[in-house]
């Protein structure tokens, strides 16, 4: 049997969680095939009661493993040198939806390639850039590689198994404890304004990660709020709720797995990179012009565009399309 060995422990959680789900289908699909499956130990306990067998998953090192990883080659290329593996997704993102191409461009696209062909470094083809992300991150692998026909064929079988178990653990209560939850935070600019928010969903209960000063703007506007530390809380605070809300964060690709009383809010990506393709729920796509857009780091600086907020926001078709969905 031939092993594969990834280390899933760098990046944001939603990535993370959508290649869980990915190589959930992709290791039945590939039988003849030993995947062992490194993630932050923080996600672990809730991932082996959602994907707990077809592949080996677990928080310590894996030798000879290929680490995700979104950093440039300049950052990478001492650990190449060492002899270590890198899988970079996220440059072959930006390789085709630049919206200029510099000259640093070509010659970091240049290294890429020559790194790729030494076999150090794997990189999606460009065909599939566009398939739901954890597909795109791990068809990289020949191991792995399969039809994307196939594929969502697979994850439609498996989302009622994973829904099933999540639920299990987690039930839905009899009487909500809140009609609406939503999750309006991000590490980019797809976040709820606070404004916005409490013109449109003034009795809801907005949930956060504990500690993020996002969440005093909500109160101080009289917005009931939520806090939530772990995988758990979020499973715990969806369970409870009527209707769940979520930008695209990690909150949202947990919701999208446990059920289908949820409404996913697009601003700065576009289906169907981000949305499970067996989420039976709602999804509001983005009207912004300029999407899907570069993922600027919250509280650094504005977007590209140059707005605090994604214009999405103002959009009063989207803010009536998103409010008809949870009526």
């Amino acid at each position: 049997m031939k092993i594969l060995a990834i280390d899933s422990t760098v990046g944001g959680l939603g990535d993370i969680w959508m290649r869980l789900n990915a190589v959930f289908s992709l290791a039945r699909l590939n039988p003849g095939v030993g995947i062992k499956f490194r993630i932050p130990k923080h996600l672990l306990a809730a991932a082996r009661i959602a994907f707990p067998d077809r592949f080996e998953l677990g928080t310590a090192p894996l030798k000879g493993a290929y680490q995700f990883s979104h950093l440039g080659l300049r950052h990478l290329l001492p650990k190449i040198l060492r002899g270590e593996r890198f899988a970079c997704p996220f440059t072959r993102i930006l390789q085709t939806e630049r919206k200029h191409t510099t000259v640093k461009d070509v010659v970091n696209d240049g290294m890429f390639a020559v790194a790729s062909a030494t076999r150090r470094i794997k990189q999606p083809p460009v065909s599939n850039v566009k398939t739901y992300q954890g597909f795109h991150e791990l068809c990289m692998f020949p191991e792995l590689r399969t039809s994307y026909s196939e594929f969502i064929t697979q994850t439609k079988s498996d989302a009622l198994e994973i829904q099933d178990r999540l639920q299990q653990h987690w039930p839905k209560g009899k009487q909500p404890k809140f009609a609406a939850l939503v999750f309006p935070g991000g590490s980019a600019h797809q976040i709820m304004p606070p404004a916005w928010a409490r013109m449109n969903l003034p009795e809801a209960a907005f949930a956060f990660f504990d500690g993020d000063p996002f969440q005093l703007e909500f109160q101080a506007l009289g917005l009931q709020t939520q806090s939530f530390k772990s995988v758990e809380d979020i499973l715990l605070l969806i369970s409870g709720a009527r209707r769940t809300l979520a930008t695209d964060s990690f909150p949202s690709h947990v919701a999208q797995s446990y059920t289908a009383s949820a409404t996913v809010m697009l601003t700065e990506q576009l289906p169907p990179r981000t949305i499970y393709p067996a989420f039976g729920g709602s999804v509001v796509r983005t009207t912004a012009p300029c999407a899907p857009c570069k993922h600027v780091a919250r509280g650094l600086c504005h977007c590209e565009a140059g707005h605090a907020f994604c214009v999405t926001w103002s959009d009063r078709a989207y803010t009536e399309t998103l409010l008809a969905s949870v009526s």
